[in-house]
Protein backbone atom coordinates (compact mmCIF):
# COMPACT_ATOMS: atom_id res chain seq x y z
CA UNK A 1 0.00 0.00 0.00
CA UNK A 2 1.22 3.48 -1.22
CA UNK A 3 2.37 5.63 2.01
CA UNK A 4 4.62 8.66 2.25
CA UNK A 5 6.25 8.37 6.29
CA UNK A 6 6.95 12.48 6.06
CA UNK A 7 7.49 14.42 3.33
CA UNK A 8 8.30 18.29 3.15
CA UNK A 9 7.35 20.85 0.24
CA UNK A 10 8.66 23.85 0.29
CA UNK A 11 7.31 26.83 -1.99
CA UNK A 12 8.81 30.24 -3.31
CA UNK A 13 11.74 31.85 -1.37
CA UNK A 14 12.10 29.01 1.59
CA UNK A 15 15.36 27.39 2.32
CA UNK A 16 15.83 24.29 4.37
CA UNK A 17 14.13 21.71 5.87
CA UNK A 18 14.70 20.12 9.48
CA UNK A 19 14.50 16.49 8.05
CA UNK A 20 16.70 13.63 6.36
CA UNK A 21 15.55 14.65 2.73
CA UNK A 22 16.37 13.91 -0.99
CA UNK A 23 16.05 17.16 -2.72
CA UNK A 24 14.59 17.35 -6.29
CA UNK A 25 13.65 19.81 -9.07
CA UNK A 26 10.97 21.77 -8.31
CA UNK A 27 7.31 22.61 -9.97
CA UNK A 28 8.07 24.38 -13.37
CA UNK A 29 9.61 22.66 -16.31
CA UNK A 30 11.30 26.39 -17.67
CA UNK A 31 10.00 26.05 -20.53
CA UNK A 32 9.21 28.99 -23.02
CA UNK A 33 4.87 28.77 -22.16
CA UNK A 34 4.98 28.19 -18.56
CA UNK A 35 6.73 30.59 -15.66
CA UNK A 36 9.87 28.49 -14.11
CA UNK A 37 8.57 27.75 -10.38
CA UNK A 38 11.85 28.59 -8.19
CA UNK A 39 10.57 25.54 -5.71
CA UNK A 40 12.48 23.08 -4.04
CA UNK A 41 10.91 20.25 -2.76
CA UNK A 42 12.16 17.21 -0.37
CA UNK A 43 10.81 14.06 0.11
CA UNK A 44 11.91 10.82 2.30
CA UNK A 45 12.12 9.06 -0.53
CA UNK A 46 14.25 9.88 -4.22
CA UNK A 47 11.05 9.28 -5.98
CA UNK A 48 7.63 8.13 -5.61
CA UNK A 49 7.17 4.83 -4.06
CA UNK A 50 5.42 1.78 -6.40
CA UNK A 51 1.35 3.17 -6.55
CA UNK A 52 -0.44 0.20 -4.82
CA UNK A 53 -2.21 -2.11 -7.31
CA UNK A 54 -6.31 -1.83 -8.24
CA UNK A 55 -6.63 -4.68 -5.53
CA UNK A 56 -5.25 -2.82 -2.87
CA UNK A 57 -6.55 0.21 -2.63
CA UNK A 58 -8.84 0.74 0.51
CA UNK A 59 -12.94 1.58 0.65
CA UNK A 60 -13.50 4.98 1.04
CA UNK A 61 -13.70 6.80 4.67
CA UNK A 62 -16.92 7.28 5.12
CA UNK A 63 -16.58 9.01 8.86
CA UNK A 64 -15.75 12.03 9.75
CA UNK A 65 -12.65 11.80 11.66
CA UNK A 66 -9.96 12.79 9.41
CA UNK A 67 -10.81 16.34 8.53
CA UNK A 68 -9.27 19.59 6.68
CA UNK A 69 -8.57 22.61 9.21
CA UNK A 70 -8.19 25.76 7.99
CA UNK A 71 -6.55 28.56 10.11
CA UNK A 72 -5.70 32.60 9.40
CA UNK A 73 -2.81 33.39 11.40
CA UNK A 74 -2.70 36.46 12.89
CA UNK A 75 0.92 37.61 14.34
CA UNK A 76 0.83 40.19 17.57
CA UNK A 77 1.80 42.99 15.98
CA UNK A 78 -0.59 42.81 13.06
CA UNK A 79 -4.62 43.82 13.57
CA UNK A 80 -6.77 40.90 12.84
CA UNK A 81 -8.56 41.91 9.61
CA UNK A 82 -12.10 40.25 9.46
CA UNK A 83 -12.54 40.64 5.63
CA UNK A 84 -9.24 38.21 5.23
CA UNK A 85 -10.94 35.93 7.08
CA UNK A 86 -14.23 36.24 4.86
CA UNK A 87 -12.24 35.69 1.95
CA UNK A 88 -10.23 32.68 3.30
CA UNK A 89 -13.70 31.26 3.67
CA UNK A 90 -14.74 32.10 0.00
CA UNK A 91 -11.28 30.51 -0.77
CA UNK A 92 -11.94 26.95 0.84
CA UNK A 93 -15.36 26.55 -0.59
CA UNK A 94 -14.18 27.24 -3.48
CA UNK A 95 -10.83 24.75 -3.31
CA UNK A 96 -13.40 22.37 -2.00
CA UNK A 97 -15.74 22.41 -5.05
CA UNK A 98 -12.43 22.48 -7.22
CA UNK A 99 -11.53 18.92 -5.57
CA UNK A 100 -14.49 17.27 -5.76
CA UNK A 101 -14.54 17.62 -9.28
CA UNK A 102 -11.57 16.36 -10.02
CA UNK A 103 -11.14 13.83 -8.30
CA UNK A 104 -14.48 12.52 -9.41
CA UNK A 105 -16.29 13.02 -6.23
CA UNK A 106 -14.16 13.13 -3.26
CA UNK A 107 -13.29 15.53 -0.89
CA UNK A 108 -12.07 17.17 2.36
CA UNK A 109 -14.76 17.22 5.22
CA UNK A 110 -14.28 20.61 7.03
CA UNK A 111 -12.58 20.60 10.76
CA UNK A 112 -14.62 23.49 11.40
CA UNK A 113 -18.14 23.14 9.61
CA UNK A 114 -20.03 26.04 11.15
CA UNK A 115 -16.86 28.35 10.64
CA UNK A 116 -15.02 27.19 7.91
CA UNK A 117 -12.09 28.95 8.89
CA UNK A 118 -10.78 29.58 12.56
CA UNK A 119 -8.65 32.88 13.77
CA UNK A 120 -5.47 31.72 15.64
CA UNK A 121 -4.16 34.98 17.39
CA UNK A 122 -0.09 34.49 17.23
CA UNK A 123 2.30 35.04 20.20
CA UNK A 124 4.92 36.84 18.21
CA UNK A 125 5.05 39.27 16.44
CA UNK A 126 5.58 39.16 12.65
CA UNK A 127 9.76 39.50 12.82
CA UNK A 128 9.99 36.77 15.49
CA UNK A 129 8.80 33.94 12.57
CA UNK A 130 11.08 35.22 10.34
CA UNK A 131 14.04 35.22 12.25
CA UNK A 132 12.87 32.24 13.96
CA UNK A 133 12.90 29.51 11.52
CA UNK A 134 11.36 31.43 8.32
CA UNK A 135 7.87 30.83 9.77
CA UNK A 136 8.07 27.12 9.57
CA UNK A 137 10.76 26.58 12.05
CA UNK A 138 8.86 28.71 15.17
CA UNK A 139 4.85 28.80 13.98
CA UNK A 140 4.24 24.93 13.74
CA UNK A 141 5.55 23.89 17.13
CA UNK A 142 4.28 27.42 18.52
CA UNK A 143 0.34 26.71 17.02
CA UNK A 144 0.98 22.69 18.72
CA UNK A 145 2.18 23.79 21.88
CA UNK A 146 -1.20 25.88 21.99
CA UNK A 147 -3.75 22.75 21.25
CA UNK A 148 -4.14 23.76 17.95
CA UNK A 149 -4.39 20.80 15.80
CA UNK A 150 -0.98 20.32 14.31
CA UNK A 151 1.12 16.88 13.36
CA UNK A 152 -2.45 15.88 14.74
CA UNK A 153 -3.17 12.35 13.13
CA UNK A 154 -6.72 13.16 11.75
CA UNK A 155 -6.16 16.34 10.67
CA UNK A 156 -4.39 18.33 7.36
CA UNK A 157 -4.16 21.93 9.19
CA UNK A 158 -4.03 24.69 6.11
CA UNK A 159 -2.31 27.55 8.02
CA UNK A 160 -2.97 31.05 5.73
CA UNK A 161 -0.55 33.90 7.90
CA UNK A 162 -0.70 37.67 7.23
CA UNK A 163 2.75 38.46 6.78
CA UNK A 164 4.40 35.66 5.41
CA UNK A 165 4.40 36.88 2.20
CA UNK A 166 4.59 34.09 -0.88
CA UNK A 167 5.12 31.54 1.57
CA UNK A 168 3.74 27.89 0.10
CA UNK A 169 4.49 24.98 1.55
CA UNK A 170 2.94 21.43 2.95
CA UNK A 171 4.59 18.38 4.80
CA UNK A 172 2.68 15.18 5.13
CA UNK A 173 3.40 13.12 8.48
CA UNK A 174 1.99 10.94 11.10
CA UNK A 175 2.71 7.95 8.38
CA UNK A 176 0.67 9.25 6.03
CA UNK A 177 -2.37 10.20 8.59
CA UNK A 178 -1.79 14.06 9.00
CA UNK A 179 -0.41 16.83 7.20
CA UNK A 180 0.34 20.79 7.48
CA UNK A 181 0.37 23.27 4.50
CA UNK A 182 1.82 27.22 5.60
CA UNK A 183 0.19 29.95 2.71
CA UNK A 184 1.09 33.66 3.00
CA UNK A 185 -1.98 35.77 2.98
CA UNK A 186 -0.26 38.23 0.84
CA UNK A 187 -0.17 35.56 -2.00
CA UNK A 188 -3.75 37.12 -2.69
CA UNK A 189 -2.81 39.82 -5.13
CA UNK A 190 -5.21 42.58 -3.00
CA UNK A 191 -3.58 41.78 0.14
CA UNK A 192 0.09 41.72 -0.92
CA UNK A 193 2.51 43.71 0.86
CA UNK A 194 5.34 44.42 -1.04
CA UNK A 195 7.55 44.81 2.16
CA UNK A 196 6.51 41.60 3.44
CA UNK A 197 6.73 39.54 0.21
CA UNK A 198 9.43 41.20 -1.26
CA UNK A 199 7.48 42.18 -4.45
CA UNK A 200 4.15 43.50 -6.54
CA UNK A 201 2.19 40.95 -7.99
CA UNK A 202 2.13 40.79 -11.95
CA UNK A 203 -0.81 41.70 -13.24
CA UNK A 204 -2.90 39.20 -15.38
CA UNK A 205 -4.27 35.92 -14.13
CA UNK A 206 -2.79 32.11 -14.59
CA UNK A 207 0.72 31.80 -15.35
CA UNK A 208 1.21 35.48 -15.66
CA UNK A 209 0.11 36.09 -12.44
CA UNK A 210 2.41 33.69 -10.62
CA UNK A 211 3.25 33.52 -8.00
CA UNK A 212 -0.26 35.65 -6.95
CA UNK A 213 -2.03 32.73 -7.30
CA UNK A 214 -3.69 31.63 -4.23
CA UNK A 215 -6.19 29.34 -4.59
CA UNK A 216 -4.29 27.01 -6.64
CA UNK A 217 -1.33 27.14 -4.64
CA UNK A 218 -3.82 25.97 -1.83
CA UNK A 219 -5.43 23.32 -3.94
CA UNK A 220 -1.48 21.66 -4.79
CA UNK A 221 0.17 22.31 -1.21
CA UNK A 222 -2.85 20.10 -0.35
CA UNK A 223 -2.01 17.97 -3.22
CA UNK A 224 1.54 17.14 -1.10
CA UNK A 225 -0.02 16.54 2.37
CA UNK A 226 -1.61 13.62 0.72
CA UNK A 227 1.17 12.19 -0.71
CA UNK A 228 1.73 13.68 -4.15
CA UNK A 229 4.78 14.88 -5.43
CA UNK A 230 6.03 16.90 -8.66
CA UNK A 231 4.37 14.68 -11.40
CA UNK A 232 7.58 15.86 -13.54
CA UNK A 233 9.80 13.95 -11.15
CA UNK A 234 8.04 10.55 -10.90
CA UNK A 235 9.06 8.26 -14.17
CA UNK A 236 5.37 7.31 -14.39
CA UNK A 237 3.88 10.65 -14.60
CA UNK A 238 7.11 12.81 -16.28
CA UNK A 239 5.76 12.73 -19.45
CA UNK A 240 2.09 14.02 -18.59
CA UNK A 241 3.20 16.36 -16.06
CA UNK A 242 1.87 19.53 -16.96
CA UNK A 243 -1.38 18.46 -17.56
CA UNK A 244 -1.42 18.24 -13.52
CA UNK A 245 -1.93 20.61 -10.85
CA UNK A 246 0.96 19.30 -8.52
CA UNK A 247 3.23 20.64 -12.32
CA UNK A 248 1.17 23.98 -12.91
CA UNK A 249 -0.85 25.06 -10.28
CA UNK A 250 -1.39 28.18 -12.08
CA UNK A 251 -3.94 26.89 -14.44
CA UNK A 252 -5.93 27.05 -11.43
CA UNK A 253 -9.05 26.39 -12.06
CA UNK A 254 -9.56 26.26 -15.68
CA UNK A 255 -6.90 28.39 -17.11
CA UNK A 256 -4.71 25.53 -18.83
CA UNK A 257 -3.94 26.59 -22.45
CA UNK A 258 -5.17 24.14 -25.21
CA UNK A 259 -1.41 22.73 -25.34
CA UNK A 260 -1.98 21.95 -21.19
CA UNK A 261 -5.34 20.23 -21.79
CA UNK A 262 -6.99 18.34 -20.18
CA UNK A 263 -5.61 19.52 -16.93
CA UNK A 264 -6.38 18.43 -13.13
CA UNK A 265 -5.26 15.61 -11.54
CA UNK A 266 -3.34 12.43 -13.50
CA UNK A 267 -4.75 9.42 -13.18
CA UNK A 268 -2.01 8.27 -10.51
CA UNK A 269 -2.62 11.09 -8.63
CA UNK A 270 -6.19 10.16 -8.50
CA UNK A 271 -5.31 6.61 -7.69
CA UNK A 272 -3.07 7.87 -4.44
CA UNK A 273 -6.01 10.43 -3.70
CA UNK A 274 -8.90 7.69 -3.61
CA UNK A 275 -6.46 5.23 -1.40
CA UNK A 276 -6.33 8.66 1.40
CA UNK A 277 -8.24 8.55 4.55
CA UNK A 278 -8.83 12.27 4.07
CA UNK A 279 -10.94 12.27 0.84
CA UNK A 280 -14.77 11.27 1.38
CA UNK A 281 -17.08 11.10 -0.98
CA UNK A 282 -21.09 12.60 0.20
CA UNK A 283 -19.58 16.25 0.67
CA UNK A 284 -22.37 17.78 0.35
CA UNK A 285 -21.50 21.64 -1.64
CA UNK A 286 -22.18 24.02 -4.07
CA UNK A 287 -20.32 22.68 -6.88
CA UNK A 288 -19.59 26.10 -9.11
CA UNK A 289 -17.03 23.71 -11.35
CA UNK A 290 -19.26 21.03 -12.50
CA UNK A 291 -17.35 21.12 -16.18
CA UNK A 292 -13.92 20.17 -14.77
CA UNK A 293 -11.35 18.16 -17.69
CA UNK A 294 -11.39 13.98 -17.27
CA UNK A 295 -7.84 13.55 -17.36
CA UNK A 296 -7.21 10.05 -18.25
CA UNK A 297 -3.40 10.65 -18.37
CA UNK A 298 -1.40 8.33 -18.18
CA UNK A 299 -3.63 5.58 -19.78
CA UNK A 300 -3.68 3.07 -16.43
CA UNK A 301 -6.52 0.95 -17.94
CA UNK A 302 -9.69 0.99 -19.73
CA UNK A 303 -12.23 3.54 -18.39
CA UNK A 304 -15.64 2.96 -17.37
CA UNK A 305 -18.87 3.03 -20.07
CA UNK A 306 -20.59 6.13 -18.58
CA UNK A 307 -24.01 6.72 -19.59
CA UNK A 308 -27.62 6.98 -17.61
CA UNK A 309 -31.51 7.91 -18.52
CA UNK A 310 -33.73 10.16 -17.00
CA UNK A 311 -37.04 10.42 -16.25
CA UNK A 312 -38.83 14.44 -15.51
CA UNK A 313 -41.74 14.96 -13.39
CA UNK A 314 -42.56 18.48 -12.87
CA UNK A 315 -39.24 19.97 -11.38
CA UNK A 316 -37.97 16.28 -10.20
CA UNK A 317 -35.62 14.49 -12.18
CA UNK A 318 -34.93 10.55 -11.42
CA UNK A 319 -32.19 9.27 -12.58
CA UNK A 320 -30.88 5.31 -13.55
CA UNK A 321 -27.29 5.03 -13.56
CA UNK A 322 -26.24 2.14 -16.61
CA UNK A 323 -22.69 2.99 -16.20
CA UNK A 324 -20.58 -0.31 -17.07
CA UNK A 325 -17.25 -0.57 -14.63
CA UNK A 326 -17.55 2.38 -12.78
CA UNK A 327 -16.72 2.22 -8.77
CA UNK A 328 -17.29 5.59 -7.95
CA UNK A 329 -19.93 8.20 -9.50
CA UNK A 330 -20.48 11.67 -9.21
CA UNK A 331 -23.42 13.31 -10.36
CA UNK A 332 -23.70 17.47 -11.04
CA UNK A 333 -26.99 18.89 -11.69
CA UNK A 334 -25.89 22.51 -12.88
CA UNK A 335 -27.47 24.09 -10.47
CA UNK A 336 -24.49 24.10 -7.33
CA UNK A 337 -25.98 20.13 -6.73
CA UNK A 338 -23.85 17.18 -6.78
CA UNK A 339 -24.66 13.59 -5.76
CA UNK A 340 -22.66 10.48 -4.97
CA UNK A 341 -25.14 8.05 -4.91
CA UNK A 342 -25.87 5.13 -7.99
CA UNK A 343 -29.00 6.80 -9.01
CA UNK A 344 -30.09 9.69 -7.03
CA UNK A 345 -33.38 11.75 -7.37
CA UNK A 346 -32.92 16.04 -7.90
CA UNK A 347 -35.71 18.61 -7.29
CA UNK A 348 -34.54 21.89 -9.61
CA UNK A 349 -36.04 25.31 -7.77
CA UNK A 350 -35.27 27.75 -10.70
CA UNK A 351 -36.11 27.63 -14.34
CA UNK A 352 -33.59 27.03 -17.63
CA UNK A 353 -31.45 24.59 -19.28
CA UNK A 354 -29.14 22.22 -17.04
CA UNK A 355 -26.43 19.93 -17.90
CA UNK A 356 -26.74 16.84 -16.11
CA UNK A 357 -23.43 15.07 -15.55
CA UNK A 358 -22.06 12.30 -14.30
CA UNK A 359 -18.62 10.82 -13.74
CA UNK A 360 -17.93 7.37 -13.63
CA UNK A 361 -14.70 5.88 -12.28
CA UNK A 362 -13.25 2.63 -11.94
CA UNK A 363 -10.78 0.35 -9.16
CA UNK A 364 -8.14 2.48 -11.60
CA UNK A 365 -9.05 5.39 -11.21
CA UNK A 366 -10.00 5.99 -14.92
CA UNK A 367 -12.51 8.17 -15.58
CA UNK A 368 -15.35 8.93 -18.36
CA UNK A 369 -18.04 11.74 -18.27
CA UNK A 370 -21.50 11.48 -19.70
CA UNK A 371 -24.54 13.95 -19.85
CA UNK A 372 -27.75 15.32 -20.59
CA UNK A 373 -29.52 18.13 -20.80
CA UNK A 374 -32.40 19.16 -19.13
CA UNK A 375 -35.00 21.24 -20.26
CA UNK A 376 -36.66 23.52 -17.60
CA UNK A 377 -37.29 26.76 -19.06
CA UNK A 378 -40.90 26.63 -18.74
CA UNK A 379 -41.19 25.43 -14.65
CA UNK A 380 -42.97 27.71 -12.46
CA UNK A 381 -42.32 27.49 -8.54
CA UNK A 382 -44.76 28.76 -5.53
CA UNK A 383 -43.14 26.72 -2.96
CA UNK A 384 -41.48 29.06 0.34
CA UNK A 385 -40.94 28.10 3.55
CA UNK A 386 -40.11 30.48 6.25
CA UNK A 387 -36.88 29.12 8.53
CA UNK A 388 -35.02 26.09 8.67
CA UNK A 389 -31.28 25.04 8.77
CA UNK A 390 -30.84 25.60 5.01
CA UNK A 391 -28.35 25.40 2.41
CA UNK A 392 -27.80 27.58 -0.86
CA UNK A 393 -29.29 30.81 -2.60
CA UNK A 394 -32.02 33.03 -0.98
CA UNK A 395 -33.81 35.69 -1.88
CA UNK A 396 -32.12 39.18 -0.10
CA UNK A 397 -34.73 41.19 1.19
CA UNK A 398 -37.72 39.13 0.80
CA UNK A 399 -39.73 37.95 4.13
CA UNK A 400 -39.09 34.61 3.24
CA UNK A 401 -36.27 32.44 2.74
CA UNK A 402 -36.91 30.48 -0.84
CA UNK A 403 -37.01 26.69 -0.72
CA UNK A 404 -33.75 26.20 -1.98
CA UNK A 405 -32.20 27.22 0.79
CA UNK A 406 -31.88 24.05 1.96
CA UNK A 407 -29.81 23.09 -1.53
CA UNK A 408 -25.76 23.88 -0.33
CA UNK A 409 -24.48 24.96 2.37
CA UNK A 410 -25.98 28.22 3.36
CA UNK A 411 -28.48 29.32 6.05
CA UNK A 412 -31.75 31.15 6.62
CA UNK A 413 -31.42 32.05 10.23
CA UNK A 414 -33.00 34.44 12.57
CA UNK A 415 -31.70 37.32 13.99
CA UNK A 416 -29.95 36.98 17.19
CA UNK A 417 -31.95 39.87 18.54
CA UNK A 418 -35.35 38.10 17.39
CA UNK A 419 -35.59 38.55 14.15
CA UNK A 420 -37.27 41.79 12.29
CA UNK A 421 -40.41 43.24 13.37
CA UNK A 422 -42.04 41.17 11.37
CA UNK A 423 -40.68 37.72 12.86
CA UNK A 424 -38.71 36.92 9.49
CA UNK A 425 -35.35 35.14 9.08
CA UNK A 426 -32.63 36.65 7.29
CA UNK A 427 -30.55 34.82 4.67
CA UNK A 428 -26.61 34.65 4.94
CA UNK A 429 -23.11 32.29 3.45
CA UNK A 430 -21.66 31.85 7.19
CA UNK A 431 -23.76 31.18 10.27
CA UNK A 432 -22.43 32.57 13.76
CA UNK A 433 -21.47 30.70 16.69
CA UNK A 434 -19.77 32.03 19.89
CA UNK A 435 -17.98 30.00 22.31
CA UNK A 436 -21.48 28.98 24.25
CA UNK A 437 -22.89 27.24 21.77
CA UNK A 438 -25.80 29.56 20.89
CA UNK A 439 -26.39 30.52 17.73
CA UNK A 440 -26.22 29.78 14.74
CA UNK A 441 -26.70 33.22 13.85
CA UNK A 442 -27.16 34.85 10.43
CA UNK A 443 -25.59 38.63 11.22
CA UNK A 444 -25.62 40.54 8.34
CA UNK A 445 -28.28 43.13 9.39
CA UNK A 446 -29.18 46.42 10.20
CA UNK A 447 -30.53 47.75 13.49
CA UNK A 448 -31.13 51.07 14.19
CA UNK A 449 -28.99 52.21 11.13
CA UNK A 450 -26.19 50.04 12.99
CA UNK A 451 -24.91 46.87 11.11
CA UNK A 452 -23.86 43.94 12.75
CA UNK A 453 -21.29 41.38 11.54
CA UNK A 454 -19.73 38.37 13.17
CA UNK A 455 -16.65 38.23 15.42
CA UNK A 456 -15.76 34.26 15.19
CA UNK A 457 -16.80 32.75 19.12
CA UNK A 458 -18.31 35.36 19.98
CA UNK A 459 -21.15 35.92 17.75
CA UNK A 460 -22.92 39.10 16.46
CA UNK A 461 -21.15 42.22 17.06
CA UNK A 462 -21.45 45.62 16.06
CA UNK A 463 -19.23 46.27 13.07
CA UNK A 464 -17.84 49.88 14.42
CA UNK A 465 -16.46 47.29 17.09
CA UNK A 466 -13.69 45.15 17.31
CA UNK A 467 -13.33 41.49 17.83
CA UNK A 468 -11.48 40.63 20.84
Amino acid sequence: MFALRLMVVLGFGLSSVPVAAVAHPGDGVGDDHTPFHDTTAFCKFGTLPALPESSMLQPKNELTDYRLAVVYVVPADIPYEPEIREGLVTATRDVQAWYQCATGGLDWELEYPELVVKVYFALHDRQYYVDNGNWWGSLLGEMASQGQPIWQTGTVSVLWARGAGWWAGAAQACGGNCGVALLGVELFPELNNPAWSGGDCPPGSGGDAWPCVPLGAMAHELGHTVGLLHPADVPATAPYANHSIMQLHWHYPDLAPPIDRPWGFLTLEREVISANPFMHSGVRLDQIYANCDVVNLPYNGPPPTCDFSLLTEDTTIYTTNTTIGGDLHYWTFDDGGESNYTDPVHTYHWGGNFAVRLRSSSSDSMMDLAEQVVDGSDWVYADRFESGDCSAWCDPGATFCSEVCCQTERYCLPYPTGGDPMGSPVCCDDPCYNDVEQGPFCCGFEIGGETFVCCPGVGCISSSAQCP
